[in-house]
């Protein structure tokens, strides 16, 4: 299933039967969880609360592909395994005419351990019902489409875009809600039997692409302008323009290379990355041990000390040359660095040569 979880009508022989379809990429169970639309909140009140689903898991997925075809590390995924009942001698098995529901295999067996049953509940699956935001990002360009779920069984979702708290009068989510203009969403699940105070919100922010650092490339060479610093970081990035470098090189992308040292080193690279469409442009850094992005001089990731994973950030850009800054430092052990973008229309990939600029009067190297 795909879209949250989802009742789903079988047909046996012409008599329908209806089961729940659990989705695919949601959490099969969670503690009380501080992050709620992809924000970390720290009030009592706005605490996800813990559930846990009860269909059984036939397979699952240690990671997945986005839409990009990037690697999405450590979001598990799940088949489940849903029982129909056949009578003997049934001839024809009618299929949910539902659009998101996903049947990879279906396999007739008679199997008689179907008949144990557990002397007691083997989980807790929680008292409050839960609401989840299941869109990507929260800044948009022209419009955003927000998906809710809930793994309640049974929930009803009632929405609100206008700051207000969701009540039982309010409109019922049935189909992805549509925004044009900057919008907080807030959402609860009502179902039977479960409590109703959780309230899930989000900010979905309209951003206008900024104009382009620069108007033409004149004056700019291939590659960006990096400064090697030496010395030992450990909790952050120290203040670069504080200190002298040892080195100047020119990069031709993002990465680091066989010439600089293996630890206790410091790096910053300078110059433009060429956008070549309207839009929302996503970055992704990677960086052992800490990094920053900065794009026209805005923070856009910071990646913490030992923190060897990717993060994402989107700036709203307009056609053209914009600047960026890259901060990297390296204390001991594994180095590593490396930037990916997707502007609009194009997949997630690192950032390519072609597409880094500087100004020629930095190119120069200087010895140690």
């Amino acid at each position: 299933m795909i879209g949250g979880d989802r009742s789903a009508s079988f047909g046996v022989d012409g008599k329908a039967t209806t089961l729940v379809v659990p989705d695919w990429s949601e959490p099969v169970g969670q503690w009380n969880s501080r992050m709620v639309g992809g924000v970390r909140v720290d009030e009592a009140e706005r605490i996800a609360p813990a559930y846990a689903k009860e269909a059984p898991l036939a397979w699952v997925a240690t990671h997945r592909h986005g839409a990009r075809g990037e690697n999405e590390a450590y979001a598990l995924s799940h088949l489940f395994r849903l029982r129909l009942d056949v009578p003997k001698g049934a001839r024809e098995l009618a299929l949910p005419a539902d659009e998101r529901v996903r049947i990879l295999a279906v396999t007739a067996a008679k199997n008689p351990n179907d008949a144990v049953v557990a002397a007691q509940r083997l989980l807790d699956p929680g008292t409050e019902a839960v609401v989840h935001f299941e869109t990507p990002g929260a800044t948009f360009v022209e419009g955003t489409s927000v998906v809710l779920t809930s793994p309640t069984p049974g929930a009803t979702i009632r929405y609100t875009v206008d700051g207000s708290e969701p009540a039982a009068a309010s409109p019922v989510y049935t189909a992805p809600i549509a925004l044009k203009e900057t919008t907080t969403v807030k959402a609860r699940a009502f179902s039977a039997g479960y409590g109703d105070g959780f309230v899930a919100a989000a900010t979905f922010t309209k951003a206008v692409p900024k104009e382009p650092a620069r108007a033409d490339a004149s004056g700019l060479v291939p590659g960006l302008a990096c400064r090697l610093y030496e010395g030992e970081w450990r909790r952050r990035l120290p203040d670069f323009s504080t200190l002298a470098p040892v080195r100047t090189l020119v990069l031709p992308t993002v990465a680091l290379t066989g010439e600089m040292p293996k630890a206790r080193f410091g790096l910053v690279c300078e110059g433009f990355l060429s956008v070549p469409a309207d839009g929302l442009t996503t970055f992704s850094l990677r960086a052992e041990d800490a990094a920053e992005l900065l794009v026209d001089g805005e923070s856009l990731i910071r990646n913490e000390p030992t923190d060897y994973l990717s993060r994402r950030g989107a700036a709203a850009l307009k056609t053209g040359l914009h600047a960026i800054e890259v901060r990297y430092f390296q204390r001991n052990f594994v180095a590593g660095l490396g930037l990916k973008v997707d502007a609009p229309g194009e997949p997630l990939a690192p950032v390519p040569a072609s597409r880094l600029l500087h100004a020629e009067g930095h190119s120069i190297s200087a010895a140690r």
